[in-house]
C-alpha cells in the first residue's frame, strides 16, 4: 500500500495482488540495507483488496492483515499497530513515530449583520427577554393588588410591558406609578437596565471595530500517535534477526536521516516539475483588524439599518391595520 514517505511504489502488473516496484521511500532504503545483510530476496505485492486491514465476520481479516493471516505473505512493509491487529499478526521493532496534526480552515470573518447580537451570548439574550417579561408581569400584578381606583393612570398589562422595554431601550415612559411599591420596582429595574446597557455598549464598540472570526480547533486531546511497524506472520523464524537489523539502523541514526532525506528529495522533485520560481514575492495584505484605527463604515452598521427597516415595516403594517374600519 502506498503511504509516502514510508512506502512509495509503481505497479509492474495489473489486477488484484499486483506486483509493484518500490520507489524512493523510507522502507525502500531500509530493505535495501537489510536484505544484503540477512541474505534474502523479496517480491512486493499489493493486497488483493487494496485495504490495510479490517476485521470481518468469523475472525477473518481483510487487506494486509488478512494476507498475513492466511500466510500469503511473510511480512508487510508498514502497518499501524492496534490491539486487534496485534492479536492476529506479530509486530516487529517500532522504527518511526508519526505525529498527528489537525488541519482546519483559517477562521473566517463573522457576518457583520450579527454585530449587534455578538456582544452578549445567547443565554444572556434569553435571560434578558425573560427578565423584562417577569418584571412587567410582576409590576402589573402588584399594582392590581394594591389598586384603589384613585390612580390617574391605572396600570394595564400592555402598559407594564412597554414600561419594561422602554426603560431597557433608554426610552423612558411617561406617568410613572403613583404607589411606593411601583416606584421601588421601577428604581430596581432602572439599576438593572443601567448595568445591562453599560455592558452591552462597551462590548458593542469593540465588536464593531474588530471584526469577529469563527472558532478554530486548538487542541488535539482526542487524537493519539500512529507508529510505523512491520507486520509478520506469527512465529516467523527470522523475527529476531530482522528486529536486530532494524535496531542497528535506529542506533546508527539512519532511519531519521533517511526520513528527512526522502521528504527533501520529494519536495525538490515537485519544485522541479512545476518550475516554481522561488524568487517570486507573495503579495501580503494587512488585515483590517491589525490597523491601529478602524473607521466604521456602512458594512459595520448594516445590522442597525436592517432593524430600522424592520421597524418601519412593522409601523407601516400597524398603520394600515388601524386604517381598516372595524365592522
Amino acid at each position: 500500500m502506498e503511504y509516502f514517505p514510508y512506502v512509495n511504489h509503481e505497479r509492474i502488473t495489473d489486477g488484484p495482488g499486483a506486483v509493484v516496484r518500490l520507489t524512493d521511500s523510507l522502507n525502500l532504503r531500509m530493505i535495501m540495507a537489510v536484505a544484503p545483510h540477512l541474505n534474502f530476496t523479496y517480491t512486493i505485492r499489493e493486497p488483493e483488496d487494496c485495504l490495510w486491514g479490517l476485521e470481518a465476520s468469523g475472525g477473518n481479516w481483510t487487506g494486509i492483515v488478512g494476507t498475513l493471516q492466511y500466510e500469503k505473505a511473510d511480512f508487510s512493509m508498514d502497518l499501524t499497530l492496534t490491539p486487534q491487529r496485534a492479536a492476529i499478526v506479530e509486530y516487529g521493532r517500532v522504527y518511526i513515530g508519526e505525529e498527528m496534526a489537525i488541519l482546519s480552515l483559517k477562521p473566517r470573518p463573522l457576518p457583520e449583520y450579527l454585530a449587534l447580537f455578538r456582544p452578549l451570548e445567547g443565554t444572556v439574550w434569553v435571560s434578558m427577554v425573560a427578565g423584562v417579561m417577569v418584571w412587567s408581569l410582576t409590576l402589573w400584578a402588584l399594582l392590581r393588588i394594591i389598586q384603589t381606583g384613585a390612580e390617574k393612570h391605572p396600570m394595564k398589562l400592555t402598559r407594564a410591558l412597554f414600561y419594561g422595554w422602554g426603560l431597557l431601550l433608554e426610552d423612558t415612559p411617561f406617568d410613572p406609578p403613583d404607589s411606593v411599591t411601583g416606584q421601588l420596582m421601577l428604581g430596581v429595574w432602572l439599576l438593572v437596565c443601567l448595568v445591562l446597557r453599560t455592558s452591552y455598549t462597551s462590548s458593542l464598540t469593540s465588536h464593531l471595530v474588530v471584526q469577529g472570526e469563527s472558532a478554530a480547533i486548538n487542541d488535539m486531546e482526542t487524537l493519539g500517535r500512529l507508529h510505523g511497524e512491520e507486520g509478520r506472520q506469527r512465529g516467523a523464524p527470522y523475527k529476531v534477526r530482522l528486529d536486530a537489523a532494524v535496531q542497528r539502523l535506529l542506533d546508527a541514526g539512519l532511519v531519521a536521516f533517511w526520513m528527512n532525506d526522502v521528504i527533501t528529495q520529494h519536495l525538490r522533485e515537485i519544485r522541479r516539475e512545476s518550475h516554481a520560481d522561488a524568487s517570486t514575492a507573495m503579495a501580503t495584505s494587512t488585515p483590517e483588524g491589525d490597523s491601529e484605527q478602524t473607521v466604521l463604515r456602512l458594512v459595520h452598521l448594516q445590522a442597525t439599518f436592517y432593524i430600522l427597516c424592520l421597524g418601519y415595516a412593522a409601523a407601516a403594517c400597524s398603520f394600515l391595520v388601524e386604517q381598516v374600519p372595524l365592522r
